[in-house]
């Protein structure tokens, strides 16, 4: 994770918006993306350092190979690239 912020949506929500950068986003940074938001290790090292749930995952690339997009749309993990929000 290169990113942790506390972010809070109109109606008053908040989350943690984590966002993670990779130069390109493969299917094998997806898979290790989704793999660490599942490991219970990684989320107890996150709330030690004072970032808990809920959390709005999204990872940045400046490019972004096929099928990736469709997959992290499945997963609920948001896609920013320098052209914006896919």
């Amino acid at each position: 994770m290169d990113l942790a912020a506390p972010v809070e949506m109109p109606e008053g929500k908040r989350y943690w918006l984590r966002i993670e950068v990779q130069g390109r986003l493969r299917m094998a940074e997806l898979g290790d993306r989704m793999k660490c938001l599942r490991d219970p290790s990684f989320q107890e090292k996150l709330r030690l350092h004072g970032v808990d749930k809920p959390y709005l995952p999204d990872m940045f690339a400046m490019g972004v190979y096929l099928g990736v997009e469709e997959k992290a749309q499945e997963a609920g993990i948001g896609i920013l690239t320098h052209c914006g929000e896919m």
